[in-house]
């Protein structure tokens, strides 16, 4: 018999070794991060008593890492170093293998009263405390702080536009607080019946361009702009922040920290409805050295008829030619950080003219795959503008090798194949140089 007042008794049960419902996937260091919780008050408190003969085949670091974002930080802490888990709490899982989680012995949370938490301004990695599906749209915010939308990674971020409405047990999840103060949500013990949230077409939304770019293996496919009608110039409810950058990452942003409230770097940038032109800053992030990153636009052809599409490299200047709607260049050593505009206008009605180069620094970039190699490796460079280009091939004492002149080559990416099938093993240096700018980078032949 249910009790008249609530409806429905609250019964918590004991349990151990219970697995995840869901394999959490293995994969590289660039495309294998995971946000994983257990829905469970457990008994131990100790992250290292709680994952003893728990986590993925392997050691530490060579075959998994587990690591947790405190609240507000952007700097992790690693396993062991982390404090346990506990209902609502989520963490990074990294790990090559195919890999079930597993629960140690604790108590199911009770579904009497709705379940607190506390966030801090900035991202907060949350969970389901349940063993069953909830709905984030159920959630209570007492305050009416500004939150954004919830998000999850699974090789990339979510999209904002169709972020996950249902918060599932033993998966975690991120959400930035906006306000410059802590604030408390309360989770409500529902069970949700909805099975995801559907995309739908915004008729609000007369056009919207998507920025999609990768890296190696790393991807960042989420980032949109576009005019919708209700929006403001600067932020409002349709703007979404940037989600911090994980492990190996390339990422695409709108910065905006000249807006007066809430200055960050956004994935989701929309203006109003404007029969004028509209330019569009946007940065692409990448950590990964020495690999060709790929920018591509969609929707492009969405545009209205007499409406023209050009984006331009704030750090050469120059227009850059789209082939495909997909452009390249080349990262350096270390953190890469590249600058564009995207403008859209009405071919008909343009008064403003693009950026030019005339106080920009000129620059070539290169690498070269694969490296090691035999007997061929493939030299790639980026000319931020044209010239004539020379390539070099010096031993490790500085002996000329080799020596090709290439003639003159306009902006953008170049293949060049060099073949060392004619001289002995061991490692060299390649440099490309034309009458503005050099790059020196070092390659390995081995027969």
């Amino acid at each position: 018999k249910s009790p008249a007042d609530v409806g429905f008794y609250s019964i918590q049960a004991s349990i151990s070794d219970i697995k995840s419902t869901q394999q959490v996937s293995g994969g590289s260091e660039q495309n294998a991060y995971r946000m994983i919780s257990i829905p469970l008050d457990l008994t131990s408190t100790s992250i290292t008593d709680q994952l003893e003969d728990r986590l993925p085949p392997g050691d530490m670091e060579t075959g998994w890492r587990l690591f947790r974002y405190p609240e507000g930080s952007d700097t992790p802490d690693e396993y062991p170093d982390i404090e346990g888990f506990s209902p609502g709490k989520s963490f990074w899982l990294v790990s090559k293998e195919n890999f079930r989680l597993e629960s140690p012995e604790g108590t199911t949370v009770t579904t009497s009263e709705p379940f607190s938490l506390i966030l801090k301004q900035g991202w907060n990695d949350i969970a389901n405390p349940w063993m069953f599906d909830i709905s984030w749209e159920d959630i209570e915010n007492p305050s009416g702080a500004d939150l954004s939308v919830l998000y999850t990674y699974e090789g990339s971020w979510t999209d904002p536009l169709n972020s996950p409405v249902i918060m599932e047990p033993w998966k975690g999840y991120s959400v930035n607080n906006l306000s410059n103060m802590n604030v408390v949500i309360k989770f409500k013990p529902n069970p949700s019946t909805s099975a995801s949230k559907m995309v739908v077409k915004d008729s609000d939304i007369p056009w919207m361009i998507t920025i999609k770019a990768n890296a190696g293996e790393a991807q960042d496919i989420a980032n949109h702009l576009g005019v919708k009608r209700g929006a403001n110039e600067e932020w409002d409810i349709y703007d979404h922040v940037e989600p911090p950058p994980i492990g190996q990452y390339v990422s695409v942003s709108f910065p905006h920290y000249e807006w007066e409230r809430y200055p960050y770097a956004y994935t989701v940038d929309f203006r109003p409805v404007s029969l004028g032109e509209i330019s569009w800053n946007f940065d692409v992030n990448t950590n990964i050295s020495k690999e060709r990153v790929g920018v591509n636009f969609e929707g492009i052809e969405k545009l209205p008829d007499s409406y023209s599409f050009e984006v331009i490299d704030r750090d050469s200047g120059k227009i850059i030619p789209l082939n495909d709607d997909v452009f390249y260049f080349i990262s350096q050593k270390g953190k890469t950080e590249r600058h564009f505009t995207i403008n859209v206008f009405n071919s008909t009605t343009r008064e403003n003219e693009p950026l030019t180069a005339s106080n920009l620094k000129p620059f070539i970039t290169t690498r070269c795959y694969p490296n090691p190699f035999n007997p061929t490796t493939t030299i790639q460079y980026e000319l931020s503008q044209s010239g004539h280009v020379v390539i070099s091939v010096y031993n490790t004492i500085g002996q000329l090798v080799r020596k090709h002149d290439l003639g003159s080559k306009g902006p953008g990416m170049h293949d060049f194949v060099f073949d060392a099938a004619e001289i002995t093993s061991g490692v060299y240096f390649y440099r490309v140089e034309t009458g503005y700018a050099f790059s020196i980078d070092k390659m390995l032949f081995m027969k």
